[in-house]
């Protein structure tokens, strides 16, 4: 049996900022740093910690807290 593992902490749609963050981060070496990648991101607590991982190695991307539906 596998040793137990500390759960990620999760938004409430159980999402995690990492997982939050990957397509983002992918779009990013695809646009490469002369383009930008915005991110919106509906719970406000993911959003800040999705935007602080991705901060330093993608700055072309911007998280925006909010739907892309309104």
């Amino acid at each position: 049996m596998p040793p137990a593992t500390r759960p990620a902490r999760t938004a409430p749609d159980g999402l995690t900022a990492r997982e939050a963050a990957r397509l983002p981060a992918i779009l990013a070496e695809l646009v490469g740093r002369g383009g930008t990648v915005i991110a919106y991101e509906i719970e406000t607590d993911l959003a800040r910690r999705a935007r602080g991982l991705l901060a330093e190695d993608w700055p072309q991307v911007r998280v925006i807290e909010g739907s892309a539906m309104t």
